[in-house]
C-alpha cells in the first residue's frame, strides 16, 4: 500500500505541475496494481473530463462508484 500511496504524491505533483500525461501515467500505473482503487480512478475520470474524453471519464467514473457505493 505504501507504494500505491508514493505513486499517488507523484501524480498530485504531476497534476500541480500541469502534466496531465504523466499524472495519468501513474494513475494507469496504480489501477494495474489495484483496479479499484478510488483516487486513482476519480483522478483518471476527472483527467478525461478535461480532454473532453467523456465515454473515458464515464468508464473510470462508473468503476469509482462501484468501489464506493456511498460516496
Amino acid at each position: 500500500m505504501d507504494n500505491l500511496h508514493s505513486l499517488m504524491m507523484e501524480a498530485a505533483d504531476a497534476l500541480e505541475r500541469g502534466d496531465t500525461g504523466r499524472a495519468k501515467e501513474f494513475f494507469t500505473d496504480i489501477l494495474s496494481r489495484d483496479g479499484n482503487y478510488f483516487p486513482a480512478l476519480y483522478n483518471l475520470g476527472l483527467i478525461c473530463c478535461e480532454e473532453e474524453n467523456t465515454a473515458e471519464a464515464e468508464k473510470y467514473f462508473m468503476k469509482a462508484l462501484e468501489t464506493r457505493p456511498d460516496d
